[in-house]
């Protein structure tokens, strides 16, 4: 899972967020919304769990394949060249016969879901994508129920200091890193420490850290100045959530969405103030 964090400055009215539950699939309809929290039939889209409170949001994408456009569209071709007479359809003629066939498609297409799970907690408002378009479309939506956010990001300076010290909260900074120097050159270096006679040199070129995988006993995410990438229980710690939803299938997906972002709290919170502290 990769996470985006952001503060609330308000209050969040949860009960209205239901009024943006999206309507039962239709072909050739999108549109983006909530979702009942849980995978029932009920039309409620936020939920307690124990590790906190969750939101499910959907993006409903109704977009037929490029492969079918475009075989689509060489069908049409073929049959504009072979009823003018050998002629061949102009740039703009094709562009017309492809936009008839997207919209004639469209209307045909069985929408696709993407669930996208947010995680509250105080004031901390956990978005689980980086998509920049489906974030902001929360945000948006997180707005207009009351609660304008600011981004709780860790910042580069933040990022630099934490990999430097080699852990954040009870998470210990792997060997692998990924570095940047100001004109935006960016390198991967793995299988070394941070001091090491192999980053020293790089670090007295003016390069600086912008990311690194940090592991626990609970889990693992891959620091980033502005996400939280791959974020993941440990193994001993999924098998053990599954085990407790088993006999309730329909609330694991929600429950182990809420599980990771609990555990990512505390970094997230760290570093926030980390960040805010390299500003000041």
């Amino acid at each position: 899972m990769n996470i985006q964090p952001f503060k609330m400055t308000g209050v969040l009215r949860f009960d209205e967020l239901n009024s943006l539950l999206l309507p039962e699939p239709e072909l050739g309809v999108g549109g983006f919304g909530t979702k009942s929290i849980f995978k029932t039939k009920d039309r409620y889209c936020v939920a307690g769990t124990p590790y906190g409170t969750v939101i499910r949001f959907c993006h409903r994408k109704a977009t037929p394949s490029p492969k079918q456009v475009a075989q689509e569209l060489e069908l049409e071709c073929d049959a504009y060249i072979a009823n003018s007479g050998g002629l061949f359809p102009t740039a703009q003629q094709k562009r017309a016969f492809r936009g008839d066939i997207v919209r004639h498609l469209t209307a045909q297409t069985v929408p696709t879901d993407t669930d996208i799970y947010v995680y509250v907690f105080n004031n901390y408002l956990l978005v689980g994508t980086t998509s920049s378009s489906d974030t902001q479309s929360i945000l948006r939506a997180i707005e207009s129920c009351g609660a304008p956010t600011v981004p709780a990001v860790a910042g580069y300076n933040a990022t630099h200091k934490t990999v430097m010290a080699g852990m954040v909260d009870n998470f210990h900074a792997e060997p692998s890193f990924h570095m940047r120097d100001s004109s935006g050159c960016t390198m991967a270096i793995g299988n070394t420490t941070v001091n090491s006679n192999i980053i020293q040199p790089h670090l007295d070129k003016g390069f600086v850290y912008e990311g690194c995988k940090f592991v626990s006993e609970l889990g693992q995410f891959e620091l980033r100045p502005t996400s939280y990438r791959s974020c993941a229980l440990a193994k001993p710690v999924a098998v053990q959530l599954a085990a407790e939803s088993a006999e309730s299938p329909e609330v694991f997906e929600a429950t182990h969405a809420a599980a990771i972002m609990a555990m990512m709290i505390l970094p997230i919170d760290e570093l926030a103030k980390l960040n805010t502290d390299s500003a000041s």
